[in-house]
């Protein structure tokens, strides 16, 4: 075995000592001084063949010296033996080396020596041929398989060696490959005797490194095989042989792999994708069971498409991606995959959002309203990092049946899009509004809806309600309701001509006079400002029918002091009776129920937890949508979000035909809750495309004739059309105006109202009918009076020509739309509206899809209940 040498340290310029010595050496090598070795052996005093000697050396001691040899002296003066201590030990490897770096040592073994030493003196064994390799060497070896393709570490597995292992042992032999095999003739072992032989002059450094001048030249070697010349050529070919011909099929069975698994992830994805479209849309109108099974749903089919994407390890796809003609679709399917894997966890953040809030524990639902903002966060920006993935991906590199799925994703992901930020901005709308960052202070109005005004009802009881990070901080109710201010007024405006009837002076218990709530809200605080009342952030309008809801949810109110149980079903008749007989009294307090009812309301409201909070947020989403809970922010951020929604009580804007019945009842008792009505939409349609529209108006009062001092009443009721803008009034017939003398003339003291004067425009006055016409915003109003006993039914109609004509759509389609507007508070009319169509037009298309056809198509007919607000259009063809 060969010694290991101690480097050198070079010097540019100059060779090293070593170099030299090697050079020197091997010119020397054979001109060996016959003489010196010949004094060499005659020292000797024992035969060096190691198979006959029996003496032992002496002992000797060790002691380091410079380069890290050891030099070893006997006790008796003798030559010294220099010897490397990091080698292994001197018997286990010949002892007759030779310090190639001192040219002046000789071979003592050349053969010219060897002829000149004695027969009987065996200098060392003759050196033996390497053994021949073990037959079936192949078999004997261990075998062990690497999976480089489906392999769950492939980092780890895949390396040249085991690479070639894999590929070329059925080759080894052929293309002569010997494998390293060890000699399995026992070496000799030389040990010294008494006289040992000196290795290098003494004027020489002991230090010089040592190297065994027997060992046989070595082989070109690569890991654990001799190669033979020219290895590579053989090798390399069959290499590139392999490649053609195995790799294909290889790809091509991993590529149908992959397109069953990217067929498989496409399905569960859209599936997933459309769940969750529905659990955000469930989610945006507070549906929140509906929310949690869709989001449920669409969890589970995330998951699945994530199990499916595990499957593909990486060396498959990159393998893919070479295959020509396929690349461009494997890359498609990839980027599919990779989304996917990204909108299983938007599921998962999304599905965990709505459980955490819908089933909150432990925190005040403020705390989970923080919790549902941050999740919801995560979930949007994660979801934009999957679309941005989705939109790298070509429809025209997927398959004609995939392209399909795919177009739908992409349809379907902007309204996800739209859903998960709508949630998100609402949420944070909602905590601003709850005082995250400043507390806030809202008016708080009970408005009666058994006596219907412009928005909701009267108006009267109002609290004062300070709101600071989801706490209740302060709570004002006044005793006396909304004419505790009545006094304190300073401005002194005329109010709206029909209010006359029961005061030509504006107050603030008459302040929601419009139907449109913005533009109420913000009256109602002008007035409230205007008594010396504080600032606030907002208006919250509650109707008799919305209270009546929640309590539904809250449970029963024990009210010890009145002897009673305040529930859903007593609540609007006992609380007016109540306050009936404390005005009969005399008392300052009318409205003390109210007062003494609200705290303990708003108590529960803010302790709901669980079902019951998951209860109270389906009826306050119904409240909004049927317009029995109205809400107005001043912040602009925060209204707008609430308009967006169709929260805020606005009279929306059409390009269609629109229709908003809205009554006020003055002096009419709470009949409202008694009236029926039905409202009769009839649209002609002219040969030039012009549009007539006729409003049979049908009320009922089935209030009871005993002379009830709540429903036995007249009902007077000041009813206004809301219409699109520019329509002009035909005829109206059937309207009665109550008696001039009922109503009050405004002082002189009384001013007219600016906001009053600037909204109602271009008034003018039909004399026929007595009917009222102006302009209010973008719409025209036609106004009259209705008067009805108990038990009574009476119609009334009117009629006007529409400002254009049918909407042409194409050379030959047109289009007609309606959208009828309920009003606020109102517990909903019974709608009709029938189409009919001139003699060269017929239906194309109709939304929605169960309006009925009558007379062979000429008449279209749409009804509803107005609980809500509702449309329906239809595209016209001429024939």
């Amino acid at each position: 075995m060969p010694v290991k040498k101690k480097k050198t340290k070079k010097t540019p310029g100059r060779q090293t000592a070593t170099s030299k010595s090697k050079k020197k050496s091997a010119k020397t090598s054979k001109k060996i001084s016959l003489e010196r070795v010949t004094q060499r052996i005659k020292e000797d005093s024992l035969i060096l063949d190691p198979l006959i000697t029996t003496e032992k050396p002496e002992t000797t001691l060790e002691k380091p010296i410079e380069g890290g040899l050891k030099e070893k002296t006997s006790p008796l003066s003798g030559p010294k033996i220099i010897t490397d201590f990091y080698s292994p030990s001197p018997t286990k490897k010949s002892p007759h080396l030779v310090n190639l770096k001192n040219p002046s040592v000789q071979d003592p073994f050349s053969q010219a020596i060897r002829a000149q030493v004695p027969r009987s003196v065996r200098l060392i064994k003759e050196n033996r041929l390497p053994p021949k390799p073990p037959k079936n060497l192949y078999s004997r070896t261990q075998k062990t398989g690497v999976d480089f393709i489906n392999g769950e570490n492939l980092i780890s597995q895949l390396s040249l060696i085991s690479l070639l292992q894999f590929i070329f042992k059925p080759f080894i032999k052929i293309f002569g490959f010997q494998p390293k095999t060890k000699n399995y003739a026992p070496e000799p072992q030389v040990e010294l005797t008494q006289t040992t032989i000196s290795l290098a002059e003494n004027n020489q450094d002991q230090s010089e490194a040592i190297e065994d001048i027997f060992a046989p030249v070595p082989k070109r070697k690569s890991g654990g095989f001799s190669l033979p010349q020219n290895w590579y050529k053989p090798v390399g070919a069959f290499v590139l042989t392999c490649l053609l011909l195995i790799l294909p099929f290889q790809a091509f069975s991993y590529y149908q792999y992959l397109q069953e698994t990217k067929d498989n992830v496409l399905i569960l994805t859209n599936d997933a994708i459309n769940q969750l479209k529905e659990g955000q849309k469930y989610a945006i109108s507070f549906e929140l069971n509906s929310a949690s099974q869709e989001f449920d749903q669409a969890r589970q089919k995330f998951a699945l498409a994530q199990n499916e994407i595990s499957q593909i390890n990486a060396l498959t796809t990159e393998i893919l991606k070479l295959i020509p003609g396929q690349g461009e679709t494997v890359e498609a399917g990839l980027n599919l995959l990779e989304s996917g894997e990204i909108l299983a966890e938007v599921g998962q953040i999304l599905t965990k959002a709505g459980n955490d809030f819908l089933n909150q524990s432990g925190d005040d639902y403020y705390v989970a309203l923080e919790k549902l903002g941050t999740n919801l966060e995560t979930g949007v920006n994660k979801f934009y990092e999957a679309k941005a993935i989705i939109n790298r991906v070509d429809g025209n590199d997927l398959t004609p049946d995939h392209r399909v799925t795919f177009n739908q994703v992409l349809q379907t992901l902007p309204i996800i899009e739209n859903s998960l930020t709508d949630l998100y901005t609402l949420n944070s709308a909602i905590l601003k509004v709850l005082g995250q960052k400043q507390w806030q202070r809202y008016l708080l109005i009970f408005a009666n809806n058994n006596e219907l005004r412009g928005s909701g009802g009267f108006m009267g009881s109002f609290a004062l309600l300070d709101i600071d990070r989801g706490n209740l901080k302060n709570l004002e109710v006044p005793s006396g309701g909304t004419y505790d201010v009545q006094g304190q007024l300073t401005p002194k405006v005329i109010s709206p001509e029909p209010i006359h009837l029961i005061n030509s002076r504006w107050e603030f218990q008459d302040a929601n006079w419009w139907p449109d709530f913005p533009t109420t809200a913000q009256k109602i605080q002008w007035f409230y400002q205007n008594s010396w009342g504080a600032s606030t952030d907002g208006v919250i309008l509650i109707t008799a029918t919305m209270m009546s809801h929640l309590l539904s949810v809250l449970g029963p109110i024990e009210m010890p002091e009145y002897e009673l149980t305040v529930t859903s079903d007593n609540f609007i008749n006992t609380t007016q009776q109540i306050i009936r007989e404390e005005r009969e009294k005399e008392s300052q307090a009318p409205k003390q129920i109210i007062t003494d009812l609200a705290p303990k309301l708003l108590e529960k409201i803010f302790n709901l937890k669980g079902e019951e909070f998951k209860n109270l947020i389906s009826v306050l989403q119904k409240g909004l949508n049927e317009k029995q809970l109205l809400i107005f922010f001043n912040d602009d951020w925060v209204e707008n979000i609430i308009l967006s929604l169709d929260w805020g009580g606005r009279i929306k804007e059409t390009n269609g035909d629109f229709l908003s019945v809205v009554h006020t009842n003055l002096a009419g008792g709470k009949t409202d809750e008694v009236i029926a009505e039905t409202i009769e939409h009839q649209v002609e349609v002219l040969d030039d495309g012009s549009i007539i529209d006729t409003i049979k108006l049908t009320r009922t009062h089935n209030g009871p004739k005993d002379g009830n001092v709540f429903t036995g009443v007249q009902n007077n009721s000041y009813v206004r059309f809301y219409v699109p803008s520019g329509s002009i009034l035909i005829e109206a017939i059937g309207f009665e105006k109550p008696d001039k003398k009922y109503f009050d003339q405004p002082v002189e003291d009384l001013v007219p109202d600016i906001d009053l004067l600037n909204l109602e425009t271009d008034r003018q006055f039909d004399q026929n009918s007595g009917t009222d016409i102006y302009k209010e915003r973008d719409k025209t109003v036609f106004g009259n009076w209705l008067q009805l006993k108990p038990g009574e039914t009476k119609q009334a109609t009117i009629k006007y020509r529409l400002p254009f004509k049918l909407a042409q759509e194409g050379e030959n389609t047109f289009y007609y739309s309606l959208l009828a507007q309920k009003q606020s508070g109102s517990r909903g009319s019974k709608l009709i509206s029938t189409l009919k169509l001139n003699d060269s037009l017929k239906a194309l298309a109709k939304y929605p899809l169960y309006l009925e056809e009558q007379n062979e198509g000429k008449i279209i007919k749409f009804s509803s209940q107005l609980t809500t607000d509702q449309f329906y259009g239809v595209a016209l063809i001429t024939k």
